[in-house]
């Protein structure tokens, strides 16, 4: 195994100095393509920021398309793995984004970027959708005004610490999980075959 990098740049439009989902896209093809010129047969993407969830979901569709051979793994939702201990821990009804959980991640890791007397309280929050089952531009926008979610003022480093090491649990089985796979390299071809068998 080998790890690539872990990126500092990924795609969020809410915040400035981001880059576009088709550079950040580009950018992980290249990556890609190198890491397959090299010889590797297996790519795992641990995702980090809720912002690349979408274009990741995208980049696996593309890379089908183009018929990449390699077997592409994303954990697009950083926090799924360890939504149970989340549960177990949280006190606030509403987290995602610079949350309770977010915060109290942030405090456990590096606490001295953490400004919680900033925080103005528990966020207003506005409609989820501004049409139910549709989505916008500024859905967003209209359900977190204030910038976060939940209440960031019931962080603590120790709710931090249990969710990481939790975490940590679970992207080592991820990781055991993507390098014992025998399934996925079959089915790829396999599907490969079919598809230009039909052009």
């Amino acid at each position: 195994m080998l790890r690539i990098c872990s990126g500092k740049s990924s795609l969020s439009r809410n915040h400035k100095h981001f880059l576009r989902a088709e550079t950040f896209l580009s950018i992980l093809e290249d990556i890609l393509d190198e890491v397959l010129r090299h010889g590797f047969k297996k790519f795992l993407i641990v995702n980090g920021h809720g912002g690349n969830r979408r274009p990741l979901r995208l980049f696996v569709r593309k890379m089908l398309e183009k018929e990449k051979r390699i077997q592409l793994y994303i954990l697009a939702d950083p926090l799924t793995p360890v939504r149970s201990i989340i549960e177990e821990v949280r006190e606030t009804e509403v987290y995602e984004h610079a949350c309770e959980v977010e915060t109290s991640i942030m405090m456990s890791l590096s606490p001295g970027l953490v400004k919680l007397e900033r925080v103005k309280g528990k966020a207003v929050l506005g409609k989820r959708r501004l049409i139910e089952h549709i989505e916008t531009m500024v859905d967003w926008q209209g359900y977190a005004p204030m910038g976060y979610v939940g209440d960031p003022t019931k962080a603590s480093s120790d709710k931090g610490q249990v969710i990481l090491e939790g975490w940590i649990q679970a992207i080592v089985q991820i990781i055991r999980a993507v390098k014992e796979d025998r399934d996925y390299e079959k089915i790829l071809l396999e599907y490969y075959s079919r598809k230009n068998l039909r052009t």
